[in-house]
This record gives structure tokens, C-alpha cells and sequence, in this order.
């Protein structure tokens, strides 16, 4: 049917036109085609078929006409849906080098998807054979909006033929439907597809669809079966299908918390990228792999492989991708507490997104630059840095990007110590997410407002919100969200002094994490149960907990976790009055934050650790490492740190006589919480005040 008659295709589409007029619904069709002859025939059949139901083909060239192009085609769609009109996207515009598509129209266009949903267009999306990877790769969730897929005409190669005939015959779900009916009816439409399919590699090619598909709904458990599924189909040991699975493979299992199992997928994804050389996916494999040796602590490694992976990108001429690189090689220096470098290397990848006209990339680095000038306490800074963030998102109709920022603004003034216009952003932000029905923002936000009224001590308010929250995520399937939900409930109980029903909160989030295989998650809420034991003075089960999380920890190599475990497990010693044992554990927790490179936690150890000498009466010691905690807190611009470490070396000071010396410690910590409008400034001015009469 598809790819011989090219006139019944014609009738179809009209036909489905029609019937989305009548029904006020959207239409949006993808047709693949190889030569561009076909295509334009096609265009002309299309036409005439049209004309014979009184219906209008409107011609659009992105490709072409700029009038047509980034910020204008959808309002031109959503125009002409009013009118007896069927849009014909038929070029879009390419990279430079015309290898490719161009990445900043494929961004606008997935961006701008809700478009579809919210005002029903009716258009037809031409997309190249030799562009399809790419486009279902940049531009994934525009892809999961289609109605249908039309294959225009049978090329030579039967792997493409069968694979796209049988796409298109998936019957796609209905923008009404809810997320979870949505996987269960896409899973099922394309399981009976496979088991209709003889051929392996067009099996292996579907499952992988459907990985990707499954991991863009988050739905990564299922994503990483899908895959093996196809992983197992596969015989030859160098095929690009191959080296895709086993990348699908190691994404789904990095954010299940999987990480060995993840840096064995993309380990195997390069190894056959280089022996097929395909330079772009070597660099994507990494990049990733980076990734990996973050969480592990390994940041020397991981830098030195981002150095691999930006060399190839530059040599290929990918200037997304060299921005991408930079941004997380900046990641890197900023766990190191390398912040001038860190920022140097974000001006660099803005520069180039700026070059290529890659706005979305332009907002998300301001936005992380806005994190630097936050950690530096120069919130007048950072927020400068996100409104021109936000200013862009607004620009380009990024409603989610605006909404994520708007909840980034507020979180600047939750450090600033400025709750009242803290909530104000919030309830900006969730009014977003409600608007374009973002359910999952929606149910995040709702968890960060709690957080608010939790600080005003309005506990009612803060459960009822992460209640509505929960259902949200419960709604919508999200397990893990459900779970860090009823982490966040079990505080509000603690705060209540109902330790019952706050450890059953935490262990009905560690059974999902369990469930779901989310090792991190799990740690984390053993740490918590940890917690809420040592408030009831239960120190033996506190420390059971305590140990528990530490050994996940170090099975899926979280060295950041396992460090803030020991100094959880050093606080438990110091209660039992085991001092020495206490000392001894927040030395190997600064030991793995000298080794990963964190230096915000070698000082906060490093203060730490002048407290158990002060209670040892060691206090030569106690000098000598705030000291160093202090020279630390400076070099990395880690202001709070800083007012805290020096109202230490006050009291040192002060205790050893030197007066002077203590009230110059004073003054730097009054004039740090001055600076970054730290409430206890009041207070600092008291001490100040006492120790000018010692003098």
C-alpha cells in the first residue's frame, strides 16, 4: 500500500485531514522519502487529491524562506488550522556543511511541540531517509506527538522498506490519553508488530525504538529489557544498530542508578563506534563515560576523558557538541571548587552557542553560570544571570525552560534568606507547569514549596502540598518522585515528634527504591532512617542504618555519599562519647573529598574535624585546621563556609586571649553575612560589640 500507490496515501491523508477539522483535533504527519523527485510528485498528487474536497495545500519552506523558519512556523500552522488548509512542511533547513539538519530548527521544533496538543494544526512534515536518526534523536518528543508515519516510496535496502512500513502502522496514541495508558498502548501496538516480524535486525531496530521511546517516558526499567531484547537479536559483534542498542542500554541504566552496568554498555558502544568509525558516536560514548567516573569520584579521569571527546568534536566540526563538552568539563571544576574555571569554561560554550544560534543551550548556560556567581553568595549577580536566562526562554516560547528558572530564581532568594519572594517564584513556576500541563514540574514544585512553609514552621500547609504532590507522581507513574516525596513527608512527621509514622513514610520510599532498583535512592533514605533513630536516641539501629547506606554507597561507587555517611556515622561516635572513633571517621571522610577533588567539602570536614580537637582539648590542632579549612573556604569563594570558620577562630582566638585577633575574626564574619544577607548578621554584630569591651 505505502510506497506503490502513492494516490490512495494522498486519499489517506485527506481523509484523516478531514476528520481532525471535524473533531478539532491536531494531525501531524511524518513522511520519509529518499529522492527528492518522489517528493515533489507526491506534493503535486497531495494537491490535486486535495482540491477535489475543497480542501487548500499551504507550501512551507523552512528551508528556504526564513519568513517560514525558528519562531515563526508554528504560529503560521496554528493560523491556517482556522481555514479548510493541510500544511505541507517540505524542507527543512540544514547545517552549513548540509551534512545534517540544522540542530537549532530541530530544537525549535521539539520545544514547541505543546503547540500540537494545545491549538490542533494540521501539517505534514517531510523528513529524509538520511536525516530520520537524527531527527527522532533531537527532536524525540515532536516524534511522539505524530499520528502517523508514511513511508513515500520502497527503497532498494530492505531493512529501511520493512522498518519504516511497519513504524507507520503503530497506532499512536491520542494527545488526550493519560502517561501511563500512553506506554501501555504504545507497548502493545509495537510488541505485536515485532512478533509479526521475521527479520532479526528489523526486530532488533523496533526494540530499539522502543527503548529510546520507553526512556524518554522515563520509564527506564522497561527501556533497558526492551533493549537486551534486541541486544540479544544482534550477531554481528560491528554494526551501527549494535553499538546504538548498547548506548540505549548504558543511558537507561546511568539513571536507573545502575552505574557499572552503565559504564559496561558504553564502554562496548565506543569500542564498536571506533571499529566502525563513527567519530560521533565515539565522542557521545565519552562523554558519558565521564559521567560515570564523576559519580565514582574519579574527576582526574573523567576530565581527561572530556578532553578525548571534545577533541573529536572539534575535529568533526560539531559546535553543539563542543559546547556540550565544555559545559560539563566546567561541571568538574566546579566540584573541584575551581570556580574561576569552571566559569571560564561555560563563557566558552556560551560563546558558541551564541555563534550557532543555539538558544536553549544560551539560557541552560546562564543558567549555570547564575550557580557559580549563587556558590560565590553574589546573589544580586545571579539573579542578573537568570533573568537574561529566562529572557531567552521567553523569547524562543520555552514554557518549561521559563518555569524551571523561574524555580531557579526562587531558590536564589531560599538562599538569600528571602522566603516571602522565594514562594512568590514558586507559585509563578507551578502556574506554568499547570498551564501546559507539566505534571511532573508540577509535582516537583509542589515539593519545593513545601519546603518553604516547612522553614516558617507551617507544617499543615508543607504536608498538605507534598501530599498533593504525591498524587501527582502517583498519578503519572513516577515512582522515584513518589519516593523522594515520602522522604520529604517523613520530616514534616519528625518535626511533629511522631517518629512512628515518619519511619513508615521512609520505609514505604525504600521499598519503592528497592523495587525500581534505585540504589542511590535507597541509600539516601537508609540515611534518613539513620537519622530519625538517632533523634528517638536509638544510636545501636542509627548506626545499623548508617552502615547499611555507606555499603551501597561504595557497591555503586557514590564517594560523595559515602563520605557524608562517615561524617553521619562520626556524629553518632560524638553522641556515645567515643570521640577518638568520631575523629577517625571525618578523617576518611576528608580523605575521599581530598580525593575527589571537593574542595567545599575538604573545608567543611576540615571545620568539622577543629571540633572534635576542641572537645579533646587539642587545641593546637583545633587552630591549625580551621586555618586550613579557612584558606580553603577563601581560595574556592565559599562564603558561607568562610563566616562560619571565622566565627569559629573568634571563639579560638578568644579563648586563648588574643582579643584582638578574635575580633578581627568577628568583623570578617559580620561582614560576610552582611554581604550575602545572612540572618544571623544581628547576632555577629552582638559579639563584635562584646569583645570591643575586652579590649
Amino acid at each position: 500500500m505505502l510506497g506503490n500507490n502513492e494516490k490512495e496515501m494522498a486519499e489517506q491523508i485527506t481523509d484523516l485531514a478531514f476528520l481532525s477539522m471535524s473533531s478539532s483535533r491536531a494531525l501531524f504527519i511524518i513522511i520519509n522519502y529518499q529522492h527528492e523527485t518522489d517528493k515533489l510528485r507526491f506534493v503535486t498528487t497531495l494537491q490535486k487529491t486535495a482540491t477535489t474536497r475543497d480542501l487548500t495545500v499551504r507550501l512551507f519552506d523552512p528551508k528556504g524562506k526564513s519568513e517560514h523558519g525558528i519562531k515563526r512556523l508554528y504560529p503560521l500552522l496554528i493560523s491556517e488550522a482556522k481555514k479548510k488548509t493541510l500544511c505541507v512542511v517540505h524542507d527543512m533547513p540544514r547545517s552549513q556543511d548540509n551534512s545534517k539538519l540544522d540542530s537549532a530548527f530541530l530544537e525549535y521544533l521539539n520545544i514547541h511541540r505543546d503547540e500540537i496538543a494545545r491549538e490542533h494544526p494540521r501539517f505534514v512534515l517531510f523528513v529524509h531517509a538520511g536525516d530520520a536518526e537524527q531527527f527522532i534523536n533531537s527532536a524525540g518528543d515532536l516524534w511522539d506527538f505524530r499520528n502517523r508515519t508514511y513511508r513515500l516510496e520502497k527503497p532498494k535496502e530492505k531493512e529501511a522498506s520493512s522498518i519504516w512500513e511497519k513504524l507507520h502502522k503503530i497506532p499512536l496514541p491520542t494527545l488526550e490519553e493519560g502517561e501511563i495508558e500512553e506506554i501501555t498502548k504504545h507497548i502493545g501496538s509495537t510488541r505485536n508488530l515485532i512478533e509479526d516480524t521475521e527479520d532479526v535486525d528489523d526486530k532488533a531496530f523496533l526494540l530499539l525504538d522502543l527503548s529510546k521511546w520507553l526512556s524518554r517516558k522515563h520509564a527506564f526499567h522497561a527501556a533497558v529489557e526492551t533493549a537486551n531484547e534486541g541486544l540479544a537479536l544482534q550477531g554481528d559483534e560491528k554494526s551501527k544498530l549494535r553499538a546504538s542498542l548498547e548506548y540505549v542500554l548504558g543511558n537507561a541504566y546511568k539513571n536507573t542508578s545502575k552505574i557499572h552496568e552503565a559504564n559496561q554498555h558504553y564502554t562496548s558502544s565506543l569500542n564498536i563506534s571506533k571499529m566502525i568509525g563513527d567519530r560521533s558516536g565515539e565522542a557521545a560514548c565519552l562523554n558519558n563515560l565521564s559521567l560515570l567516573n564523576q559519580i565514582w569520584g574519579r574527576n582526574d579521569e573523567a576530565l581527561e576523558i572530556l578532553r578525548q571527546s571534545l577533541k573529536i568534536y572539534r575535529e568533526i566540526g560539531d559546535r553543539t557538541g563542543e559546547a556540550t563538552n565544555l559545559n560539563n568539563i566546567s561541571q568538574i571544576y566546579f566540584e573541584w571548587g575551581r570556580f574561576e574555571e569552571a566559569l571560564e569554561a561555560l563563557k566558552q560554550s556560551l560563546e558558541i552557542y551564541k555563534n550557532i544560534g543555539h538558544r536553549s543551550g544560551e539560557a541552560a548556560n546562564l543558567n549555570s553560570i547564575s550557580q557559580i556567581y549563587r556558590t560565590w553568595g553574589r546573589y544580586e549577580k545571579a539573579l542578573e544571570t537568570l533573568k537574561l536566562s529566562i529572557e531567552i526562554y521567553r523569547q524562543i516560547g520555552d514554557r518549561s525552560g521559563e518555569a524551571a528558572n523561574l524555580n531557579n530564581i526562587s531558590q536564589i532568594y531560599k538562599a538569600w534568606g528571602r522566603n516571602e519572594k522565594s514562594l512568590e517564584y514558586q507559585k509563578l513556576s507551578l502556574d506554568i507547569y499547570r498551564e501546559i500541563s507539566n505534571r511532573s514540574g508540577e509535582a516537583t514544585n509542589l515539593n519545593n514549596i513545601s519546603l518553604i512553609y516547612e522553614e516558617w514552621g507551617r507544617y499543615d500547609e508543607a504536608l498538605e502540598t507534598l501530599k498533593l504532590s504525591l498524587d501527582i507522581y502517583r498519578e503519572i507513574g513516577d515512582r522515584s518522585g513518589e519516593a523522594t516525596t515520602l522522604n520529604n513527608i517523613s520530616l514534616i512527621y519528625v518535626e511533629w515528634q511522631k517518629f512512628a509514622e515518619a519511619l513508615k513514610a521512609l520505609q514505604q520510599s525504600l521499598d519503592i527504591y528497592k523495587e525500581i532498583g534505585e540504589k542511590a535512592g535507597e541509600a539516601t533514605t537508609l540515611n534518613n532512617i539513620s537519622s530519625i533513630h538517632q533523634k528517638s536516641g536509638e544510636h545501636d539501629k542509627a548506626l545499623e542504618a548508617l552502615k547499611l547506606s555507606l555499603e551501597i554507597n561504595r557497591e555503586i561507587g557514590e564517594k560523595d555519599g559515602e563520605a557524608a555517611n562517615l561524617n553521619n556515622i562520626s556524629a553518632i561516635y560524638h553522641k556515645e562519647g567515643k570521640q577518638n572513633e568520631a575523629l577517625e571517621t571525618l578523617k576518611q571522610s576528608l580523605d575521599i573529598r581530598m580525593k575527589i577533588g571537593d574542595r567545599a567539602g575538604e573545608a567543611a570536614n576540615l571545620n568539622n574535624i577543629s571540633q572534635m580537637y576542641s572537645i579533646l582539648g587539642r587545641y593546637e590542632e583545633v587552630l591549625e585546621t580551621l586555618m586550613q579549612s579557612l584558606e580553603v573556604a577563601r581560595y574556592i569563594g565559599y562564603r558561607s563556609l568562610e563566616a562560619s570558620v571565622c566565627h569559629n577562630l573568634a571563639a579560638e582566638w578568644e579563648r586563648r586571649g588574643d582579643i584582638a585577633k578574635a575580633l578581627e575574626m568577628a568583623r570578617c564574619t559580620a561582614n560576610i553575612e552582611k554581604e550575602t544577607g545572612n540572618p544571623n548578621y544581628e547576632k555577629s554584630k552582638k559579639i563584635i560589640e562584646r569583645l570591643k569591651k575586652l579590649l
